[in-house]
């Protein structure tokens, strides 16, 4: 593998970074946040979070996530969880001033995240070629809901329509009934796809000191999750929805209880013998219907049935007592308001509380953990506009222009 002993060196000289410090990975670098709802926002955190500068642009009113309930003291939780450690600057792009400052903004940044609707930014005159003229060396990310090319690529999308689409939905619900998943996994998918492309592509330009273009659809991460799908037909099989259980594995899925729900992975014969024993089924262990994984899955509805018959008439407590050690994977179906007591969730912090004003606000964490390293979180989100005045001084803006700029609602 060759190797870059100079770009330390430049990294040092350019970003001032101590590299033996437990400083943040991403420090020193700058982002800005052309982008609103989720997808692009949760990009544009996993950044932030990891040390970079994100400067997070919009105008009067702003982020749409910043108008929806629920509110902790006048403050969107969503807009918060989404858009924490970042700057606000209020930047009016239809003006020729403001795009004139997103590109003097641009020339000393590292990556640009947009996710207009395909043709906006070039219309406004922000698009990659017109960013690229001022830097180079600049990573441009657009998310949107079909790509920046092909037949759709002029469609509005969202993670619902990319859920239908895709054929997750398809796989998901019981046999007569499709559902969507109960987040925006879409969303999350294509930000957390964004956030690897940019990464990959800054390791890339301080090899080679070229910029990137990046193009992140919705349609596209939606399809990587139903994998399942490939396999499937690669095999020549049908995929069809099959609720709460699997495809390959039996018993495994979710189970009624007289006060809940449990889930089960029973993976390999040795484990299927252990829950039989264990819910007082010993008979189905010598029953050649289920005696094999393969005659298992060939009839795991009715097995399924039996199992459930008898655990509707237990506890949850009851049944996680009884298989404790037996059978490993055996979980509460949690509710979702219970999950921050969970002990391995509190222990890593992927769930914590901010005390906001008196009030609390729950925020999900960094989804990983880097040995020798800062990773504390800026849990403030910013007003609209709260650090334009700053931004723009550290653009070389005095007092008069900068009064001049809001006079003509500008920034």
């Amino acid at each position: 593998m060759r190797r870059y002993p100079y770009q330390h060196t430049i990294l040092r000289k350019r970003y001032r970074c101590d590299f033996g410090a437990r400083m943040k990975p991403l420090s020193g670098f700058r982002v800005l946040d052309l982008t609103h709802v989720l997808a692009g926002p949760y990009c544009t955190r996993l950044l932030s979070d990891a040390g970079a500068d994100v400067i997070k642009v919009e105008y009067e009113p702003g982020d749409a996530y910043r108008h929806l309930e629920p509110f902790v003291q006048g403050k969107s939780v969503m807009f918060s969880n989404m858009n924490r450690g970042k700057r606000s600057l209020s930047l009016n792009l239809k003006t020729e001033e403001g795009v004139h400052i997103l590109l003097e903004l641009a020339k000393k940044t590292d990556v640009l995240v947009e996710n207009f609707r395909p043709g906006t930014a070039k219309k406004l005159g922000l698009d990659y070629e017109s960013v690229k003229r001022v830097n180079p060396r600049i990573i441009y990310c657009s998310i949107s809901g079909y790509g920046q090319t092909g037949p759709y690529a002029d469609k509005p999308g969202y993670d619902l329509i990319a859920q239908a689409e895709s054929g997750l939905m398809a796989l998901t619900g019981d046999r007569n009934n499709p559902n969507i998943v109960g987040t925006y996994v879409v969303d999350f998918a294509a930000a957390t796809n964004a956030a690897l492309a940019i990464l990959i592509a800054l390791i890339s330009r301080e090899r080679t000191g070229k910029g990137r273009y990046i193009d992140v659809a919705l349609l596209d991460s939606a399809v990587m999750q139903t994998g399942i799908f490939a396999a499937c037909a690669s095999a020549g099989l049908r995929v069809d929805r099959i609720g709460n259980k699997d495809r390959f594995v039996a018993p495994y899925g979710v189970f009624g209880t007289s006060d809940g729900y449990v889930a089960v992975a029973c993976f390999g014969d040795r484990f299927f013998k252990d829950l039989c024993i264990a819910l007082g089924l010993e008979r189905l262990t010598a029953d050649p219907v289920y005696i094999t994984s393969e005659s298992r899955i060939l009839n795991e509805q009715a097995l399924s049935g039996i199992i459930e018959k008898v655990t509707s008439k237990m506890t949850t407590e009851d049944i996680l007592r009884r298989l404790n050690g037996i059978v490993p994977c055996c979980k509460v179906v949690e509710k979702i308001e219970d999950i921050i007591a969970n002990e391995q969730i509190e222990y890593h912090k992927t769930l914590f509380t901010v005390d906001y004003n008196g009030s609390k606000m729950i925020m999900t964490g960094v989804p990983f953990r880097l040995s020798d390293c800062d990773q504390t979180i800026d849990s403030s989100s910013p007003s609209l506009g709260e650090h334009t005045d700053a931004i723009l001084r550290e653009l070389g803006y005095d007092a008069k222009k900068i009064s001049a700029l809001h006079e003509k609602a500008v920034v």
